[in-house]
């Protein structure tokens, strides 16, 4: 077995016994891996990444009412988000 052979050996191990870890504990592994979201002062946990539109069309919220900010910078509805983003739904509010 070659050093890179060894290498990829041992990284399944250590995933196999984290995972494992993990279950031990009594934590579900969608849990560690969930999406968080902030709206309206409660935080949401999505099972997988998804992208701002189909994040605002998860909530059915107009994606002309509402601003989507990950990392605290404002991204476009085709913007993929990820489980390590902080993500916060903003309601825009207008008027004169």
């Amino acid at each position: 077995m070659c050093s890179t052979q060894r290498a990829a050996a041992s990284g399944a191990y250590f995933l196999r016994s984290t995972a494992r870890a993990f279950f031990d504990i009594g934590w579900p592994l969608c849990y560690l891996i969930a999406m968080k979201v902030a709206w309206e002062g409660k935080v949401y946990e999505m099972e997988k990444p998804l992208t701002v539109g189909q994040l605002l069309e998860r909530f059915s919220l107009n994606p002309e009412a509402h601003i989507v900010v990950a990392n605290e910078k404002l991204v476009t509805e085709d913007c993929k988000l990820s489980h390590e983003d902080n993500i916060r739904i903003i309601r825009v509010i207008s008027g004169g």
